[in-house]
């Protein structure tokens, strides 16, 4: 991989722009609301820059890419699963989570479970998120390593300091703007590029012959209809539980406004996916040495923009500067979302704190050691899957909330009239315990295999999904007989009152 003066321009100059863009835009940040909240007054396209801030990230354009070059267009279910998730949450979620008017998702399962379900979901949570941001920033710190060849701790350090001014001077709402102009930024370049890729995919014949070749060799259908809904359902699950897409829904003027901005997030990140797709899939065809190694297939998207017979070295980088910025503002809006819920729900709500400067002043120190901790876990894992460690994200933050937090959204705060609180905290725990213990479980086992051959899915996709799966089947596990208990003591309540 060769970058050129012109390469380097292009990126700088599309990294500087966005980020000055978005701290101009912010203006100086009042409160601790206004930092982490936008002051609750985002439009829809400054709430669909805030989901596409976090969505697209490292894992939708380089791990997407990465996997792409592996098995095909299968790999665009993480960016349509992130899609549709964002799509439920516009139509059953968005108004009731906005007209609570509180700031994190533990508040939210506190207000309707009590005050001891927030610090264990923020924790939960917090893990959660933890992953999801270390899955951006490991194929940032490759890319970095590779473009500047500079060691993995230079590389990570850069990370950090970039995602601490990303977020520290312009808070939510500079973010959310920087999101918007970075996905306009994304969209034009990398589909230029991947409209370069499916044409010489099969020796520039035309764009429709190259798209129907990668359509019929590794088809969105490749790996079957039960491989690509589990797939699809865990996303969905992990985003409708993620604290920085619901953060976006907070800051909303209105809910209707969030319940818009959440369908515009969706056709900003659906279409992403695709284009990542693409290239991953020329690059698999046409240089399958890139797939030696995990580090070396991590990089088959910047390889592919740097390669000036085929990319012009302007459009090669500024879409390397968008990439680089979707890496930047996923970490940095989920290393945002731990210390929006370390300020409010553990020194703020648990510890009592209630100064508002102090919480503000929290929230951004929380956020620097959110980016650090992360690095040093990327450094640790040098050689780990993004994808998988987005996964591994959703299990832990969706496994055991997903379920809680539907009940309470669809029924209010009625919800301890059907299932007891002690069922639900029981549920949360445990459904994360259980994620937890699948996490050692080896591909070869009797449980990988079986349900490897009862779903028709390869035993390593089992074992990716293994984490998601199991917290969900515990969380139900728990809930339906919390359920039939809770029903059955108000009878007898009601037949004793009568």
């Amino acid at each position: 991989m060769e970058i050129s003066v012109i390469h380097w321009v292009c990126l700088a100059l599309t990294i500087l722009g966005v980020i000055v863009a978005g701290i101009l835009y912010a203006g100086r940040q009042t409160g601790a609301a206004g930092f982490s909240l936008a002051g609750r007054k985002s439009g829809p396209v400054m709430i669909a820059g805030a989901f596409a801030g976090s969505a697209l990230g490292g894992a939708a354009t380089v791990g997407t890419a990465t996997t792409a070059a592996y098995d095909g267009m299968v790999a665009c279910y993480f960016t349509l699963g992130m899609g549709l998730g964002m799509i439920l949450m516009g139509l059953f979620y968005a108004r009731k989570l906005r007209e609570s008017n509180l700031e994190t998702v533990p508040q939210f399962l506190a207000l309707n479970f009590g005050k001891s379900a927030g610090p264990i979901v923020s924790i939960i949570t917090c893990f959660g998120i933890f992953f999801a941001c270390s899955s951006s920033m490991l194929p940032g710190s490759h890319m970095i390593c590779s473009l500047a060849g500079v060691p993995p701790v230079a590389a990570a350090g850069i990370l950090v300091l970039l995602m601490v001014a990303y977020i520290t001077f312009g808070g939510q709402k500079g973010s959310s703007f920087s999101g918007v102009l970075k996905t306009a930024v994304l969209w034009t370049a990398l589909l230029a590029a991947a409209c370069i890729a499916v044409y010489h995919y099969r020796g520039g014949e035309s764009l429709w012959g190259g798209l129907s070749a990668m359509f019929a060799e590794k088809g969105v259908f490749s790996k079957g209809g039960t491989y690509g809904f589990s797939y699809i359902a865990a996303t969905v699950v992990g985003t409708v539980t993620a604290q920085m897409y619901i953060q976006g829904l907070f800051s909303a003027s209105n809910a209707r406004t969030a319940a818009r901005g959440a369908y515009l997030g969706a056709l900003f990140t659906i279409p992403v996916g695709y284009m990542a797709c693409a290239i991953g899939m020329y690059m698999g065809a046409h240089h399958p040495e890139m797939l030696a190694t995990p580090a070396q297939a991590s990089l088959v998207l910047p390889a592919f923009l740097l390669d000036s017979a085929l990319v012009p070295q302007w459009l090669g980088g500024i879409a390397l500067g968008g990439i680089v910025l979707c890496i930047i503002s996923s970490a940095a809006v989920q290393a945002l979302a731990i210390s929006t819920m370390f300020s409010r729900d553990i020194v703020g709500d648990l510890m009592g704190v209630k100064d508002d400067r102090r919480i503000m002043m929290t929230n951004r120190i929380g956020l620097a050691v959110a980016a650090i901790l992360v690095a040093v876990f990327c450094l640790v894992n040098w050689q780990g899957s993004s994808l998988w460690l987005n996964y591994l994200s959703m299990a832990l933050r969706g496994g055991g909330t997903f379920l809680p937090l539907t009940l309470a959204i669809f029924f209010g705060g009625g919800i301890c009239r059907h299932v007891s609180r002690r069922w639900v905290l029981a549920s949360l725990v445990l459904s994360t315990l259980s994620a937890l213990a699948s996490l050692p479980v080896p591909q070869e086992s009797a449980l990988v295999q079986g349900m490897s051959a009862a779903l028709d899915i390869t035993a390593k996709d089992i074992h990716d999904m293994l984490p998601v799966i199991s917290g969900l089947v515990v969380s139900a596990a728990v809930l339906l007989p919390g359920w039939l208990c809770t029903a059955l003591c108000r009878g007898n309540d009601d037949k004793a009152a009568s």
